[in-house]
């Protein structure tokens, strides 16, 4: 067994030598060869790969967990935690995911950039799952002028992002598209593609709110674009949803379809649940607006599950809505052709 550990960490020091590009199995050499802060460390390195370079989020989080098992301490500690929560969020894990941040947070330098991110990721997940002012209050705390000043640009438009979204939730769209701008900006400056993606992203979240859908649906394919070659793969499945969302508003059904096909394929690909979620109800309305309007019911139904095994407020009521609708359409439709077909479970389902 000694020989054994003595081999796997001899195979992790040649492989690192060498410049291996799989930093993933040197670390695990280093891990079966017991040179814990080694292998933490090559896990970290590892994470931070698989997060940036489009890889499935299970793989960026599987890596991360056995970095957390080499027992790191401090930085690297909540540098893997951060990489954790980075993966639970958009798996529908929120909160795990908030448990994470947290964790990280208290682990950073009060008000360095890592506690910033933290901060930003614990407020992502708050956010989307319902506790818009509880997330509000942590990218509050991350942008006071005691903190900013040691936070990096890129971090700061982050945070600003987060708000973007929380502000929506919180009925100040006006608002939360001023704030976009104002991080717009200040993501052009930094020169960051991952900044200017990220309020990209809220932007148009926001101007779903407030403006024509049309300007959503001008806007949307550049956003997709942008995210997809940073490969922000969350990111451009969300744009996918919501210039889509806009392309129904105008009756672009077809268009709408296509895109929404691509967004389900991708979240159940990559099981990103809550996405896969809002991809099923916006398809279930499309599929409604061609005439299909049983599938249409019966997508809505998988939305309020997924939104169900997630915790995601905002997935839940647009789902259950959805529904609603789709069902006393159902019946209308059904009375319209003279045929009364429906029964005590629609109606208490669309009363639901």
């Amino acid at each position: 067994e000694e020989d054994r550990t003595e081999m796997h960490r001899a195979a992790a020091t040649w492989l690192e030598s060498k410049g291996d590009a799989d930093v993933g199995l040197i670390a695990k050499h280093a891990d079966a060869g017991e040179d814990f802060e080694r292998a933490a460390r090559l896990y970290a390195k590892a994470t931070r790969q698989a997060l940036t370079s489009g890889a499935h989020l299970e793989t960026a989080l599987d890596l991360a967990q056995r970095g957390l098992g080499c027992g790191p301490q401090d930085d690297l500690r909540a540098e893997l935690l951060l990489a954790v929560a980075k993966a639970r969020i958009p798996l529908g894990r929120l909160e795990d995911g908030v448990r994470a941040a947290t964790e990280a947070g208290e682990l950073a330098d009060a008000a360095s950039d890592m506690w910033a991110e933290a901060q930003c990721l614990a407020a992502t997940a708050l956010i989307e799952s319902g506790r818009s002012a509880e997330g509000d209050e942590r990218v509050t705390l991350a942008l006071s002028p005691t903190a900013t000043h040691s936070v990096s640009p890129v971090t700061r438009v982050k945070l600003m992002a987060a708000r973007v979204r929380g502000w929506v939730d919180l009925g100040r769209p006006k608002e939360a598209l001023k704030l976009a701008d104002e991080a717009l900006l200040l993501a052009r400056e930094s020169g960051s593609t991952e900044a200017l993606v990220r309020v990209l992203d809220a932007r148009l979240f926001a101007l779903m709110k407030l403006a024509d859908p049309s300007e959503v649906v001008a806007n949307g394919p550049s956003v997709i674009d942008i995210a997809e070659t940073a490969g922000e793969v969350v990111l451009a499945t969300r744009a996918r949803l919501n210039t889509a969302s806009s392309m129904n508003l105008l009756g672009l059904f077809e268009e709408a379809r296509w895109l929404l096909d691509r967004a389900l394929g991708d979240s159940r690909d990559r099981r990103m649940r809550i996405l896969e979620g809002f991809a099923l109800n916006n398809l279930g309305l499309t599929e409604a607006r061609l005439g299909l309007v049983d599938r249409g019911i019966e997508m809505q139904r998988e939305a309020g599950r997924a939104a169900d095994d997630t915790g995601a407020a905002r997935l839940r009521i647009h789902a259950r809505v959805y529904e609603a609708l789709l069902l006393l359409w159902r019946i209308a439709q059904a009375r319209a052709d003279g045929h009364d077909t429906h029964d005590a479970s629609d109606l208490a389902a669309a009363e639901g």
